[in-house]
């Protein structure tokens, strides 16, 4: 009785390909490594992105500021824009309300492995009314 030898395919890499053990092994641990390559090399490519936005105060915004002139009583004052965050009356009679508003973004970008930033940036607005006898004498924004 004969054995015949089964022809090999053309390119083939013997080595790979051979039945023995040795070959087969060879084989597992070529394929087990390039998938742990590949899949360490995909987590680099997670992207994590997070906003948020803090306020703090009430944001009055310029058209509703504009009705505040000279001559309008405390009263509409505060029915207008709401109760201050600060009061502070002053040596000559004069007293003072402010508003203040306060808006902070913050940013996060990630790249699992290869990158991360963080960026924030805060925005602050302060509104004056001046009175004298109960009376808007000026307004302005700082």
């Amino acid at each position: 009785m004969s054995v015949q030898k089964m022809p090999l395919m053309k390119n083939a890499n013997p080595q790979l390909l051979s039945s023995t053990p040795n070959g087969a092994r060879r084989f597992w641990r070529f394929l087990m490594l390039a998938t742990v390559i590949v899949c360490a090399g995909l987590a680099g490519c997670v992207v994590m992105n997070g906003k948020d936005t803090t306020t703090s105060g009430r944001k009055i915004d310029d058209a509703t500021f504009a009705q505040v002139v000279p001559g309008k009583t405390k009263d509409f004052v505060e029915a207008l824009l709401g109760e201050p965050s600060e009061k502070k009356t002053k040596e000559d009679g004069t007293v003072q309300w402010r508003w203040r508003y306060s808006e902070r973004h913050d940013s996060n970008t990630g790249f699992i492995v290869l990158f991360a930033s963080h960026s924030s940036s805060t925005m602050t607005q302060n509104r004056y009314v001046e009175f004298k006898d109960g009376v808007v004498t000026r307004e302005w924004t700082e």
